[in-house]
């Protein structure tokens, strides 16, 4: 399985952004990964640090069959790069991967 985890975080400086857009901050980075056909597996809200400042963040992870072509996480960096500035963040965290399966024996 090949995987992509995003993860952002809510601040905007060293204040939370408002619930209406922290919602649809979330919502944007989901359909990145649904644009790459990716189940998602994961979404997950939690507390982080950036830059020493604790915030609220959300993660988000989806796996596929099919192996990503370089275009494809060309086109995702960029869409996050425009999501970053949209939502006045300093960065976008995302990870490009293979997903390993550990069944019970």
């Amino acid at each position: 399985m090949y995987s992509i985890s995003i993860t952002i975080g809510r601040n905007i400086g060293n204040k939370p952004m408002d619930k209406d857009l922290w919602i649809e901050f979330k919502d944007a980075v989901n359909e990145q990964l649904l644009y790459l056909k990716l189940h998602i597996t994961v979404t997950n809200q939690g507390t982080g640090v950036w830059e020493g400042i604790t915030e609220e963040n959300f993660i988000v992870k989806g796996i596929r069959e099919k192996p990503f072509a370089d275009n494809e996480i060309d086109r995702l960096a960029k869409n996050l790069s425009v999501l970053s500035a949209k939502f006045k963040q300093d960065a976008i965290a995302y990870s490009v991967g293979k997903s390993i399966l550990a069944f019970a024996e």
